[in-house]
């Protein structure tokens, strides 16, 4: 026994030890550190780092407040409710979607899915046939896609493979940036002057590399009893998210890609002032657009992915279709976005831009939901109508087995479907109802145009949303912003209904000092553009009773008072407005302005120079002051 223990107590010790410290550490992280655990449903297979986890079953938190989704996979780390054997009979048409979270419906029920709905709609409208639509989830990046249909996807024999792949998703992603992907062969052909043909032959994607961070967690993920420790310890959780941290940093976009990939064509022997043609098969080719070498080399790489995807696609047997899904930037100001095919040059495959226009006017003219807040993912509805346009897509051009029979399309604008549309976002009315204080935020705005589309798709939401909700001072306030059209994104202001959405949130927000005041500013500011004088007094008074320390109520009654012709009230308000900010030039102008209309010549110019003082590049100043030195 003794002999057994010397043996034995080294391990154990350390043993002892290591557990001391995981637990001491643990506490310091619940104490000091608090972690909100997530189910962890994703594992490495396949020769992936991260696809879902098998048979996994569990409600996931999707990152707004009191929301979340059932997430259902099956043995074969497919989003699905049911198995699905590789082998298939042959009556079964079978449909591969593969792409990113859009595809797996990130936020939304199994049941709610593009896929399914998808799946549902071909069995319903066309009869003799049995449809299978396989949902593998999201796989990361044109790489893992790729990885998957060639180590798994194919043993399903699939009848039509759909790449949902935007061009944009290459960005960071070609051979100049990242050691994943690189050409076997290169052939330059350098004509005359400047031109060059680059022919890329043989890509290949290799997996095989990657972050230490990543291989870390990948290593850390077969511990025994990871699943069961890490679904209750903080200490495990914590350490997941630093090391997905650190994987990011490792892996993210190289930050000068232009000098990258200047780098990159210098080794192949090109010159920055070259003109490229890129080669990409003997069907294939296009010209680089004028300075525009990262531009030119992630396009070629795309199609040169797009091309080996084909190939792949032709030896399981599957047809294969390229769809583009519209982002909500694109359904907001569809009327400026490109509709042309950015796949032009590849006439042997086929390429589906999902119309935004379409889903732009189910959202703003029949108030349905089509994204989430701020969140390209779709909503059930958006989900639906991706499905129904898919379908037709399929059915008109021959990819799904159909005598297009009279009312096989469905009608994305018939009634029956609009109500169904309405009728599956009808979980998510309550989380909908906050939409006039989530959703409304300008600022990641990226033109005049979207902003203007924007806020004119957010009226019918607000107008729905306070017929249910009369009480919701902040969405009355908020619509009166938009009625004001104080950031100029609407044709023209409404003052009434602003004045009406205005004093209904004053009424309810009494009891909130500093909203009050906003409101009776903004009260106060429409009535003189109404020309009612004797309210627009009444309401700046009560913005400056109920907070009396903001400088700019002041000011704004002391113009308020200039305007109307009472120039010494004016004066008073501009002083106490100085008096709580010395430093404000426009109470300094105005001020000036009323000692002019006093017949006050030199305190005017002295208003006018301390305007200047702040502000030496003041225009009114500078043009107030030249008629005091004019003959």
């Amino acid at each position: 026994m003794n002999k057994l223990w010397k043996i034995l107590k080294p391990p154990f010790y350390f043993f002892a030890a290591f557990l001391c410290a995981a637990l001491i550490s643990e506490l310091v992280v619940r104490t000091f550190l608090p972690q909100k655990i997530y189910p962890v449903y994703n594992e490495s297979a396949f020769g992936l780092l991260s696809v879902y986890k098998a048979d996994f079953n569990g409600e996931v938190e999707s990152g707004f407040p009191a929301y979340s989704f059932k997430l259902t996979v099956n043995s074969r780390h497919l989003r699905d409710l049911e198995e699905i054997e590789y082998a298939k009979d042959p009556s079964i048409f079978r449909v591969m979607l593969i792409g990113d979270s859009r595809t797996y419906g990130v936020y939304v029920n199994d049941d709610e899915t593009f896929p399914y709905y998808l799946e549902k709609l071909l069995n319903k409208k066309i009869e003799g046939r049995l449809f299978e639509v396989i949902n593998p989830g999201p796989l990361g990046g044109l790489g893992e896609i790729y990885w998957y249909l060639k180590n798994e996807g194919y043993k399903y024999s699939p009848d039509l493979v759909v790449l949902f792949s935007p061009q944009e998703y290459v960005k960071g992603l070609n051979p100049a940036m990242t050691k994943n992907v690189k050409y076997k062969k290169i052939r330059i052909d350098r004509g005359s002057g400047k031109d060059v043909t680059v022919d890329l032959e043989d890509l290949e994607i290799n997996l095989n590399y990657q972050p230490s961070a990543l291989l870390t967690a990948w290593i850390i993920r077969y511990f025994p009893f990871w699943d069961e420790l890490s679904a209750r310890s903080q200490l495990l959780t914590l350490m997941r998210t630093k090391l997905n941290t650190l994987f990011a940093s490792e892996n993210r976009e190289v930050e000068d890609a232009e000098k990258s990939v200047h780098l990159y064509l210098k080794s192949l022997g090109i010159k920055l002032d070259d003109e490229i043609t890129w080669k990409i098969n003997d069907a294939v080719s296009f010209r680089d657009s004028p300075n525009a070498k990262v531009a030119g080399l992630e396009k070629a790489f795309y199609f040169s992915f797009l091309n080996d995807f084909s190939n792949l696609t032709q030896k399981i047997g599957s047809e294969f279709l390229v769809v583009n899904l519209p982002t909500h930037e694109k359904v907001y100001a569809y009327g400026n976005s490109k509709e042309e095919s950015d796949l032009a040059p590849f006439k042997a495959i086929r390429y589906f831009k999902l119309n935004p226009k379409i889903y732009s006017e189910v959202l703003i003219g029949n108030l349905v939901p089509m994204f989430f807040p701020e969140d390209m993912h779709f909503t059930p509805a958006g989900n639906q109508l991706t499905a129904i346009l898919l379908f037709n897509y399929l059915a008109q051009n021959d990819l799904i087995p159909t005598n297009m029979e009279p009312g096989v399309l469905a009608d994305p604008f018939d009634a029956a479907t609009l109500d169904e549309l309405k009728n599956i976002n009808a979980r998510l009315n309550r989380f909908f109802s906050t939409i006039p204080k989530n959703l409304i935020n300008t600022e990641r705005a990226t033109s005049k145009e979207y902003k203007e589309i924007y806020i004119r798709s957010i009226i019918p939401y607000i107008r729905a949303h306070l017929e249910n909700n009369p009480g919701d001072f902040l969405g009355h306030y908020q619509a009166g912003l938009i009625y004001l059209n104080e950031q100029n994104l609407l044709d023209e202001s409404d003052y009434n209904k602003a004045l009406e959405h205005f004093l209904s949130a004053l009424k309810l927000a009494q009891d909130i000092p500093w909203l009050s005041a906003e409101l009776s500013h903004h009260i106060s500011f429409i009535y003189y553009k109404l020309g009612n004088w004797l309210f627009a007094e009444k309401y700046a008074l009560q913005a400056i009773e109920t907070n009396p320390g903001y400088p700019f109520y002041h000011q704004a009654i002391g113009e308020l008072y200039l305007y109307a012709g009472r120039y010494e009230n004016a004066i008073t308000a501009f002083k106490r407005s100085l008096e709580l900010n010395p430093n404000n030039p426009n109470a300094f102008l105005f001020s000036g302005q009323a000692y002019l209309r006093l017949n006050d010549p030199e305190k005017a110019k002295d208003m006018f120079q301390r305007v200047l003082r702040i502000q030496p590049e003041n225009k009114s100043a500078q043009l107030a002051l030249e008629q005091f030195t004019r003959p």
